[in-house]
Protein backbone atom coordinates (compact mmCIF):
# COMPACT_ATOMS: atom_id res chain seq x y z
CA UNK A 1 0.00 0.00 0.00
CA UNK A 2 1.04 3.71 -0.56
CA UNK A 3 1.31 6.12 2.09
CA UNK A 4 -0.52 9.80 1.73
CA UNK A 5 2.18 12.27 -0.21
CA UNK A 6 3.59 14.11 2.72
CA UNK A 7 6.34 17.20 2.28
CA UNK A 8 9.45 16.66 0.35
CA UNK A 9 8.17 12.95 -0.23
CA UNK A 10 7.62 12.71 -4.70
CA UNK A 11 7.00 9.86 -6.12
CA UNK A 12 9.42 9.84 -8.84
CA UNK A 13 10.81 6.60 -9.89
CA UNK A 14 8.24 4.29 -7.99
CA UNK A 15 6.30 2.92 -11.51
CA UNK A 16 8.75 1.19 -13.61
CA UNK A 17 8.06 -1.21 -15.86
CA UNK A 18 9.43 -4.07 -16.24
CA UNK A 19 9.83 -5.52 -19.43
CA UNK A 20 13.39 -5.84 -20.18
CA UNK A 21 14.01 -4.07 -16.98
CA UNK A 22 17.95 -4.64 -16.30
CA UNK A 23 18.21 -6.91 -19.01
CA UNK A 24 18.50 -7.34 -22.34
CA UNK A 25 15.30 -6.41 -24.50
CA UNK A 26 15.76 -8.45 -27.45
CA UNK A 27 12.86 -11.26 -28.14
CA UNK A 28 15.86 -14.11 -26.80
CA UNK A 29 17.29 -13.34 -23.27
CA UNK A 30 16.63 -17.04 -21.38
CA UNK A 31 19.94 -18.96 -24.02
CA UNK A 32 23.34 -18.63 -21.27
CA UNK A 33 25.95 -17.34 -24.13
CA UNK A 34 29.56 -16.31 -23.30
CA UNK A 35 30.40 -12.73 -22.11
CA UNK A 36 32.37 -10.26 -24.35
CA UNK A 37 36.23 -10.79 -23.11
CA UNK A 38 35.59 -14.44 -21.54
CA UNK A 39 37.87 -17.24 -22.59
CA UNK A 40 34.36 -18.69 -24.51
CA UNK A 41 34.20 -15.49 -26.41
CA UNK A 42 37.77 -15.02 -27.71
CA UNK A 43 39.23 -18.33 -27.84
CA UNK A 44 39.42 -20.09 -31.08
CA UNK A 45 41.68 -23.40 -30.19
CA UNK A 46 41.15 -25.62 -33.07
CA UNK A 47 41.62 -28.68 -32.55
CA UNK A 48 40.98 -31.78 -34.63
CA UNK A 49 37.57 -31.97 -35.93
CA UNK A 50 35.44 -34.91 -34.77
CA UNK A 51 33.34 -36.44 -36.77
CA UNK A 52 29.30 -36.06 -36.29
CA UNK A 53 29.92 -33.53 -33.76
CA UNK A 54 28.21 -30.11 -34.51
CA UNK A 55 27.50 -26.85 -32.57
CA UNK A 56 24.61 -24.15 -32.82
CA UNK A 57 24.09 -21.14 -31.39
CA UNK A 58 20.58 -20.23 -31.42
CA UNK A 59 21.08 -17.40 -29.80
CA UNK A 60 22.93 -16.40 -32.85
CA UNK A 61 20.22 -17.49 -34.79
CA UNK A 62 17.42 -15.04 -33.55
CA UNK A 63 19.79 -12.29 -32.78
CA UNK A 64 21.27 -12.43 -36.55
CA UNK A 65 18.39 -13.96 -38.47
CA UNK A 66 16.49 -11.75 -40.76
CA UNK A 67 13.32 -13.03 -39.05
CA UNK A 68 15.04 -12.18 -35.52
CA UNK A 69 16.55 -8.75 -36.35
CA UNK A 70 13.02 -7.94 -37.56
CA UNK A 71 11.01 -9.27 -35.09
CA UNK A 72 13.73 -7.81 -32.34
CA UNK A 73 12.76 -4.47 -34.16
CA UNK A 74 9.12 -4.81 -33.82
CA UNK A 75 9.00 -5.99 -30.24
CA UNK A 76 11.15 -2.99 -29.45
CA UNK A 77 8.82 -0.53 -30.12
CA UNK A 78 5.65 -2.10 -29.00
CA UNK A 79 7.88 -2.28 -25.47
CA UNK A 80 9.24 1.09 -25.82
CA UNK A 81 5.63 2.71 -26.61
CA UNK A 82 4.09 0.66 -23.56
CA UNK A 83 6.80 2.35 -21.13
CA UNK A 84 6.53 5.41 -22.73
CA UNK A 85 3.28 5.88 -21.68
CA UNK A 86 3.76 4.82 -17.90
CA UNK A 87 6.65 7.22 -18.09
CA UNK A 88 4.66 10.23 -19.22
CA UNK A 89 1.63 9.39 -16.70
CA UNK A 90 4.06 8.87 -13.75
CA UNK A 91 5.17 12.26 -15.08
CA UNK A 92 1.55 13.80 -14.97
CA UNK A 93 1.56 12.49 -11.33
CA UNK A 94 4.89 13.47 -9.89
CA UNK A 95 3.99 17.17 -11.07
CA UNK A 96 0.93 17.36 -9.31
CA UNK A 97 2.45 16.31 -6.55
CA UNK A 98 5.12 18.81 -6.60
CA UNK A 99 1.74 21.48 -7.37
CA UNK A 100 0.34 19.88 -4.21
CA UNK A 101 2.56 20.57 -1.75
CA UNK A 102 3.23 24.28 -3.26
CA UNK A 103 -0.31 25.05 -2.27
CA UNK A 104 -0.63 23.62 1.06
CA UNK A 105 -0.75 26.22 2.96
CA UNK A 106 -3.46 27.70 0.85
CA UNK A 107 -5.90 24.81 1.41
CA UNK A 108 -7.62 23.07 3.83
CA UNK A 109 -7.20 20.13 5.51
CA UNK A 110 -9.56 18.42 4.83
CA UNK A 111 -9.36 19.03 1.16
CA UNK A 112 -5.58 18.91 0.84
CA UNK A 113 -5.79 15.37 2.50
CA UNK A 114 -8.50 14.26 -0.58
CA UNK A 115 -5.91 15.50 -3.37
CA UNK A 116 -3.67 13.13 -1.70
CA UNK A 117 -5.69 10.39 -1.56
CA UNK A 118 -6.46 11.20 -5.19
CA UNK A 119 -2.72 11.09 -5.87
CA UNK A 120 -2.52 8.02 -4.28
CA UNK A 121 -5.21 6.49 -6.28
CA UNK A 122 -4.09 7.40 -9.44
CA UNK A 123 -0.01 5.82 -9.22
CA UNK A 124 -2.07 2.76 -7.61
CA UNK A 125 -3.84 2.50 -11.02
CA UNK A 126 -0.76 3.33 -12.97
CA UNK A 127 1.47 0.98 -11.34
CA UNK A 128 -1.57 -1.70 -12.23
CA UNK A 129 -1.40 -0.73 -15.31
CA UNK A 130 2.37 -0.48 -15.56
CA UNK A 131 2.05 -4.23 -14.21
CA UNK A 132 -0.48 -5.54 -16.91
CA UNK A 133 2.19 -4.11 -19.76
CA UNK A 134 4.79 -6.35 -18.06
CA UNK A 135 2.60 -9.69 -18.30
CA UNK A 136 1.20 -8.42 -21.99
CA UNK A 137 5.06 -8.15 -23.54
CA UNK A 138 6.40 -10.88 -21.60
CA UNK A 139 3.26 -13.21 -23.26
CA UNK A 140 4.03 -10.88 -26.71
CA UNK A 141 8.17 -12.41 -26.20
CA UNK A 142 7.21 -15.58 -25.50
CA UNK A 143 5.14 -15.77 -28.55
CA UNK A 144 7.36 -14.88 -31.30
CA UNK A 145 9.91 -16.94 -29.68
CA UNK A 146 7.87 -19.66 -30.34
CA UNK A 147 6.96 -18.81 -33.57
CA UNK A 148 10.94 -18.48 -34.63
CA UNK A 149 11.29 -21.54 -33.50
CA UNK A 150 8.76 -23.42 -35.09
CA UNK A 151 10.16 -21.96 -38.30
CA UNK A 152 14.02 -22.63 -37.78
CA UNK A 153 13.56 -26.51 -36.09
CA UNK A 154 13.21 -27.85 -39.88
CA UNK A 155 16.02 -25.95 -41.02
CA UNK A 156 18.06 -27.28 -38.09
CA UNK A 157 17.23 -30.71 -39.05
CA UNK A 158 18.25 -30.48 -42.41
CA UNK A 159 21.34 -28.81 -41.60
CA UNK A 160 22.39 -31.46 -39.02
CA UNK A 161 21.78 -34.15 -42.11
CA UNK A 162 23.41 -32.24 -44.73
CA UNK A 163 26.46 -31.88 -42.28
CA UNK A 164 25.64 -35.51 -41.39
CA UNK A 165 25.39 -34.70 -37.45
CA UNK A 166 25.48 -37.47 -34.96
CA UNK A 167 25.22 -34.98 -31.85
CA UNK A 168 23.98 -31.09 -31.64
CA UNK A 169 25.23 -29.53 -28.52
CA UNK A 170 24.73 -25.56 -27.67
CA UNK A 171 27.48 -23.60 -28.28
CA UNK A 172 26.61 -21.05 -25.74
CA UNK A 173 27.84 -24.37 -23.51
CA UNK A 174 31.16 -25.41 -24.80
CA UNK A 175 34.50 -23.30 -23.71
CA UNK A 176 36.74 -23.91 -26.78
CA UNK A 177 36.95 -25.88 -30.23
CA UNK A 178 36.91 -26.12 -33.75
CA UNK A 179 35.04 -23.55 -35.45
CA UNK A 180 34.65 -25.98 -38.68
CA UNK A 181 31.71 -28.03 -36.49
CA UNK A 182 29.78 -25.40 -35.90
CA UNK A 183 26.70 -25.08 -37.90
CA UNK A 184 25.21 -21.61 -36.95
CA UNK A 185 25.94 -19.77 -39.91
CA UNK A 186 24.29 -22.28 -42.12
CA UNK A 187 20.86 -22.17 -40.24
CA UNK A 188 21.07 -18.88 -40.48
CA UNK A 189 20.89 -18.97 -44.20
CA UNK A 190 18.76 -21.80 -44.20
CA UNK A 191 16.06 -19.83 -42.04
CA UNK A 192 16.95 -16.55 -44.10
CA UNK A 193 15.93 -18.24 -46.95
CA UNK A 194 12.73 -20.00 -45.54
CA UNK A 195 11.23 -16.43 -44.11
CA UNK A 196 12.12 -12.95 -43.41
CA UNK A 197 9.29 -12.04 -40.59
CA UNK A 198 6.69 -13.25 -38.52
CA UNK A 199 3.82 -11.65 -36.71
CA UNK A 200 4.49 -9.59 -33.99
CA UNK A 201 1.39 -8.53 -32.33
CA UNK A 202 1.29 -7.29 -28.56
CA UNK A 203 -0.93 -10.21 -26.93
CA UNK A 204 -3.39 -10.07 -24.11
CA UNK A 205 -2.85 -11.91 -20.80
CA UNK A 206 -6.08 -12.76 -19.34
CA UNK A 207 -6.35 -12.20 -15.73
CA UNK A 208 -7.85 -15.14 -13.54
CA UNK A 209 -10.26 -13.44 -11.01
CA UNK A 210 -8.38 -13.92 -7.69
CA UNK A 211 -5.19 -14.86 -9.49
CA UNK A 212 -2.37 -13.54 -7.82
CA UNK A 213 -0.46 -10.23 -10.09
CA UNK A 214 3.03 -12.18 -10.88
Amino acid sequence: MFGKIGLGQVLIGTVLILVGAGATWGIMTWLNRPMAGSPAAEMQLGGPVIPGLCVLSRQAVFDLSQVGKVANGQYKVLRDAAQGQVNGDEGKIVADAKALEAQKGSLSAGEFQQRQQDLNQRLQALRQEAAVDSRDMEATRQDIVVRISKEVQPVIAAVYKDKHCGLLIERGLILAGNPAMDITAAVIAGLDARITSVPVERKHVEIVPGQPAK
